[in-house]
């Protein structure tokens, strides 16, 4: 039942002479065409109306309980998720997911009314100055649109093979489709939790999963095409500061916490030191949050600071970031020292700074007053969780009495661990399929790259994460709000891969997708890796 692709990928769409290109093109503008921005009206209704498009399909007017929605946990915009399976012969099965949920269309600007119209958005943009590169792709086999690149296309590429999936071949493919992932992978987190009953239910016995997320390339395409055996994690860990405040006007009496704040970003900021190198580095440590925390105008320097910080792992744990975050914040103290000595002769730089984890200051919290800890860990429910997690801080210092300078280091929601197969007889036999996928496709024209870690955040890392026994102990303990973050406990046994789509700039105003690989390749590749994962799935 394969299907063949004559075209190499680099190929404009319309000479890509494929079998699967119409109907993967075809369901990936219908999708697009669906507002579903993350939080939206939109995003609600975008899987009820996924699932009656499938509806028509001859596989589930035979089989209409193959094919269902179930409420996303917890979920107070009431996100569906949308399940549709297709079977085969026998019990083993392969997932293919992705999430359907869109960022917002404000970066378009004037044509934010023609992000989710690819057609008529390329045609407004080729009509006006475009950059270079930009016009070259649009005129040479890239569609733009929101969501056309992350991740309705490769939504689309699933379908697709599930469209055409022979009732004889060996093996069942169960389509997940989930909300939310651009901001709390709510969907993907709700959905593990759902699938030992969905298995149950329907005698399925799970060989692995493919996830259909996209990657970007600025290039020729050469490292976008490419089977991911792992996804990077993430860790948010906040630094929480304490200077000396004095009247502005006598400086060199205190200590600002604000500089401290930034001389502990300008150590970390891109610092390889504190990354994790090797042949597959993780990008590099960034800020995203810095700020002074203050109420209201005075003269008074700021006595306290606050800084994030977007940590992307591949091997490291918690408590490897937590400790390495505790180090930068005496070295950075060291640092704003001799700096400010250097500055004002006069200031003597004998200060020895407090650094805390923030277990840590909730002990010492507990033993000033019980009562006000329990009420400090109870933050608004209102409040976003990093804001939540700065006023904890606040909070519990002053309980504590801890006195500047101090620096508090902890964890702030969300936390994805990374995900890479690993050296069991299952995840060894995934990876020997994708190694047989990619000799079997270079023979036919198309070049495919296999690499570790997928470069952004994804839902993989809820489906086989890659976890030691200490690490949620670890990250809850120093999350001032925990409970608004939860990585399910759930041994699914299914190794994941990415297979996806690739194209440029996803977020932006110019997100587009290669059609040639999208729509083309991209199809055959996931039947080839569905059918080697299955074909020796029947012991």
């Amino acid at each position: 039942m394969s299907k063949t692709t004559s075209a190499p990928s680099g190929q404009p769409a319309e000479d890509c002479a494929s079998n699967w290109f119409s109907l993967a093109r075809d369901l990936t503008l219908k999708m697009v065409e669906q507002p579903s921005i993350t939080g939206t009206p939109g995003e609600a209704c975008f899987a009820p109306w996924l699932m009656q498009e499938l509806s028509q399909w001859t596989c589930f007017q035979r089989h209409s309980h193959h094919l269902w929605l179930m409420p996303t946990l917890n979920d107070t915009c009431e996100r569906p998720i949308l399940f549709a399976l297709v079977r085969g012969q026998g019990p083993e099965t392969v997932i293919l997911t992705g999430h359907y949920d869109v960022v917002g269309t404000e970066n378009f600007g004037h044509l934010s009314s023609l992000a989710f119209h690819p057609e008529a958005l390329k045609e407004a943009l080729l009509s006006g100055a475009l950059p270079a590169k930009v016009e070259q792709d649009l005129q040479q086999g890239f569609l733009p649109g929101r969501g056309m690149l992350d991740m309705k296309s490769g939504l689309a590429a699933g379908l697709t093979v599930l469209h055409e999936w022979d009732p004889s071949t060996q093996g069942n493919l169960l389509f997940i489709a989930v909300p939310d992932e651009e901001e709390t992978s709510l969907g993907m987190r709700s959905a593990v939790q759902m699938l030992p009953e969905v298995l149950k239910q329907h005698d399925l016995t799970l060989v692995a999963a493919i996830n259909l997320d996209a990657t970007t390339d600025q290039e020729t395409g050469e490292d976008g095409q490419a089977i991911f055996l792992g996804s990077v994690g993430k860790l948010l860990p906040f630094v929480w500061i304490q200077g000396c405040p004095t009247h502005s006007g006598a400086p060199i009496d205190g200590i600002n916490a604000a500089f401290l704040s930034s001389e502990l970003v300008r150590l970390l900021e891109w610092n390889p030191a504190f990354g994790e190198g090797g042949e597959d580095p993780a990008p590099p440590i960034t800020v995203l949050y810095q700020s002074e925390i203050r109420s209201r105008y005075d003269v008074t320097t700021p006595a306290q600071a606050w800084t994030v910080f977007n940590v992307l792992t591949h091997h490291r744990r918690p408590a490897d970031v937590l400790n390495s975050l505790k180090e930068a914040c005496i070295q950075s103290f060291a640092d704003a020292l001799q700096t400010l000595h250097r500055r004002q002769f006069q200031f003597v730089p004998d200060h020895q700074a407090t650094v805390l984890t923030f277990q840590e200051l909730v002990e010492r919290a507990s033993q000033c007053d019980p009562e006000g800890t329990r009420d400090a860990l109870s933050q608004n429910p209102k409040l976003d969780a990093r804001a939540a997690s700065r006023e904890c801080c606040t909070s519990l210092a002053a309980l504590a009495r801890i006195s500047g300078p101090a620096y508090v280091v902890g964890f702030a929601p969300p936390f994805y661990p990374s995900t890479l197969l690993g050296d069991s007889e299952q995840e060894i036999h995934v990876r020997s399929c994708m190694q047989e996928v990619v000799g079997g496709l270079q023979k036919d024209g198309l070049s495919l790259k296999v690499r570790s870690f997928y470069p952004g955040i994804s839902d993989m890392s809820f489906i086989a994460p890659r976890l030691g026994p200490q690490d949620l102990e670890t990250w809850a303990q120093n999350a001032a709000v925990p409970e608004r973050w939860t990585v399910p406990d759930v041994p699914l046994n299914c190794p994941v891969v990415n297979i996806g789509p690739w194209g440029r700039d996803y977020h932006q105003k110019w997100e587009r997708v290669h059609e040639g690989h999208a729509f083309g390749w991209l199809p055959e590749v996931l039947q080839r890796a569905c059918l080697a994962l299955l074909s020796s799935g029947e012991s």
